[in-house]
Parts: C-alpha cells; structure tokens; sequence
C-alpha cells in the first residue's frame, strides 16, 4: 500500500547565511559565524528585546537553534564579542549531527529562532529541502521513497505504509 505525503518544502533562500565548517569548528565549543551575513539576514530580523540584549551589556541572547532536517532545538547563547558572532555551547549541536570540516551549513532567521541545515554532496540542489513531518518515526525508520512531483515549493512523495509498520 501506498500512502502519498505532501510535503512543505522551505526555500534554500531562507537560509541565507553559508558557514563552510573548519577543523576547529570540530573542536572547539564555539561556531564562528560570518559577521556581515548574520547583521544583514539574522540580527536585523530579531525582535527588538532580543537585538538589544546581544548589542548591549555583555552581548549575549539565548536564543532557539533548530536542526530543520532533523527537527531537534537547542536553546544555546549566540554572542557578539570582538567583532564577531558566534554560537556558544556548539559541541551540543556537534554532537548530534555527523559534521565533518568542509561540509556547508546554511543558516536563518524564522519565527524567532536560528534555523539551520547542512549541504549535503549532490543534494539542495533544486532551492529547496524537505523534512518530514515530526510525528513520522524517521529516527527508527528509513523508508525507500520516490519523489513523484515537484511543483514550485510542493514536494509530493509516494512512500510505501510497509515501511511504516514496526
């Protein structure tokens, strides 16, 4: 039996921010970020409590991070310190994630939370990516899949319900 999903699909525009991770970004409990993207794409689309706690005092904010291809949030501290932003307490984001130096991480600023996903060789390649819905046991599951239809930001996938029974 086949059972169709029609999946939101978020725009790679939407992550307008390019981190290409580095040797010490797998070492260190701190993610540099590239300090013009984040003013232009994240900091300016804050509210404006959250922008005035990391300008002001001891530029710090906590703020949401959300893995969009696995739907897991971190609540982490993101600082603005000597002409640079970073995300304090990263090893807890490594250490869910399989991240290797060289690989590309996209991030963005919606619904008051830091959004990220990580580029993957041969995928995104098409503007968007996709996730599954929340409730789908994804981490226990890997169902075989076929993509039947892409049109503008709607992906239709045709996945097998045997895949689905435990």
């Amino acid at each position: 039996m086949t059972k169709t999903f029609d999946l939101n699909c978020a725009p790679l525009d939407q992550y307008p921010v390019i981190k290409k991770l580095t040797k010490s970004d797998m070492t260190t409990s701190q993610l540099v970020l590239p300090r013009l993207s984040v003013e232009e794409h994240i900091v300016r689309n804050m509210s404006e409590p959250l922008r005035d706690r990391l300008k002001e005092g001891d530029g710090r904010a906590n703020i949401w991070v959300v893995d969009d291809e696995n739907r897991i949030q971190h609540y982490l501290t993101m600082v603005d310190r000597d002409h640079r932003y970073s995300i304090i307490s990263w090893g807890h984001v490594r250490a869910s994630r399989e991240l290797r130096a060289g690989q590309e991480m996209r991030f963005g600023w919606m619904d008051q939370k830091l959004h990220f996903i990580v580029r993957h060789e041969g995928l995104y390649e098409s503007t968007a990516i996709c996730c599954l819905p929340l409730d789908c046991p994804s981490d226990r599951i890997k169902p075989k899949c076929s993509i039947s239809s892409l049109i503008g930001s709607r992906l239709r996938l045709d996945l097998d319900i045997q895949d689905f029974i435990a």
